[in-house]
């Protein structure tokens, strides 16, 4: 599942397809002003937990043996599309910025069909152009 609370239009890369787009580096984290926790790699806690608390949250899902299974997210905002480390002019608030966000406008994910990830663009952010980047 891609999370829609960042990404608006993701789309598979296709060499044919994007061959010609260019991509800015992302510089306005406005983007990702609504999200109010972020996943978080085992290896970020670290440098996480230096700027916002560490939580682990029920996925819905069960393990093999039939306990919950739970990931672990960085919180940023108390209340749902609460983002305290986005400043209202789109700059970062914190010293750490999650990888989840860092990694925009791309993502892997599953692809119909097929065992590998695929790598996922979101083309409706405006840093993804024919232009600049």
């Amino acid at each position: 599942m891609i999370n829609s609370a960042l990404y608006r239009e993701p789309q598979l890369l296709d060499s044919k397809l994007h061959r010609h787009k260019k991509v800015k580096s992302l510089a306005d984290f406005s983007i990702a002003r609504n999200m109010h926790a972020v996943y978080l790699t085992a290896t970020e806690f670290p440098s996480a937990a230096l700027d916002m608390p560490v939580i682990f949250i029920s996925t819905g899902e069960r393990l093999a043996d039939g306990r919950p299974m739970a990931s672990p997210v960085a919180l940023l905002g108390i209340t749902p599309h609460e983002n305290l480390r986005v400043t209202p002019e789109g700059r970062w608030d914190a010293r750490y910025v999650p990888a989840f966000i860092r990694r925009f406008p791309f993502l892997t994910a599953g692809v119909k069909g097929t065992q590998s990830p695929g790598v996922v663009v979101d083309t409706a952010w405006s840093g993804v152009n024919d232009d600049e980047g």
